[in-house]
């Protein structure tokens, strides 16, 4: 009966790292998408600024 409780639980843990580690990816590629737009509104609004100020 020990073995038993003892592979279910390194089943169970198994189980939860990977979780874990999808979760982890999918919030690191959030965040870099996050941070790729941000990073495009920034220099589009820059370079809209000195186009704006470039002109008479």
């Amino acid at each position: 009966m020990d073995w038993k409780r003892t592979v279910a639980l390194v089943i169970v843990a198994v189980i939860a790292l990977v979780l874990l580690m999808a979760f982890l990816s999918l919030a690191i590629k959030l965040a870099l998408f996050a941070a790729l737009v941000a990073l495009a509104f920034y220099w589009f609004a820059r370079a809209r600024e000195t186009w704006r100020r470039r002109r008479p």
